[in-house]
């Protein structure tokens, strides 16, 4: 094991690439974006609807990304502890069970999904420029407020925008969004806490258990005392790419 000057040092850079890494993906998603919005928004949408179907599709751009994030980094997109964190040569992994503690926590994962979509929603919705040839006037009334929920087959954002919306002589409010991304995290994080149990239940787990969990299992010896389990599952509205 690396010596905690050098996991800090390390984690820096793993954090670094985590974030060009979710900057690239936000790029891809935002073009993909601004097609939805200039070319299928039906011209027949009431102004509320248009603006709240803008701010929910950036909402599930920014999402997607984060979960996916959330996923490969084994429930952490924000370490809190770099003592608590495996660096490999291309990824940074949270420890699942660390010297007999468990490690895996719904609350720190949606806290760090929160804060992903936080700090990427309003690049995404770039001032809202595109309403502006419309001749629409959008302005924030407040700061955004993201509150992400884990489920047992999705993980639903809800977000909390007071916006002014204006266009001559109409003027509206909006404060109230929300987004869901059918991916069951929940799920493949009860079978990461079965193989935990199995190993607290055993020096060795019995790896023809395995094959009864949800998610297809994958196990790769790190060191003599880490062992890399990969947890992969299909269903969920990832397009190309499996959680």
């Amino acid at each position: 094991m690396q010596k905690r000057g050098q996991v800090t040092i390390f984690l820096v850079v793993g954090i670094l690439l985590l974030i060009i890494f979710g900057g690239i993906l936000f790029l891809t998603s935002k073009v993909q974006k601004n097609s939805i919005i200039q070319k299928e928004l039906p011209l027949s949408l009431e102004l509320r609807d248009k603006v709240k179907y803008y701010v929910e599709n950036c909402v599930q751009e920014t999402a997607v990304p984060g979960i996916y994030l959330l996923a490969i980094q084994g429930g952490v997109i924000y370490p809190d502890d770099p003592t608590k964190v495996l660096l490999t040569e291309n990824a940074l992994i949270n420890y699942a069970y660390l010297n007999g503690v468990d490690q895996l926590f719904e609350v720190k994962m949606e806290m760090d999904l929160n804060k992903y979509i936080q700090d990427t929603l309003i690049e995404c919705i770039d001032d809202f420029s595109l309403f502006q040839e419309e001749g629409i006037i959008v302005s924030p009334q407040d700061e955004i407020k993201i509150n992400s929920k884990i489920t047992s087959t999705s993980i639903i954002v809800d977000v909390l925008y007071n916006l002014k919306v204006q266009k001559g002589n109409d003027t509206l409010t909006i404060n109230t969004f929300s987004s869901k991304v059918n991916v069951p995290l929940r799920a493949i994080v009860e079978d990461a806490k079965e193989i935990i149990n199995l190993q607290k239940d055993n020096s060795l787990v019995d790896f023809s258990r395995l094959s009864n969990l949800n998610s297809f299992v994958t196990v790769e010896p790190f060191d003599e005392s880490t062992t890399l389990y990969t947890l992969t599952n299909n269903q969920s509205s990832f397009v190309d790419n499996p959680i």
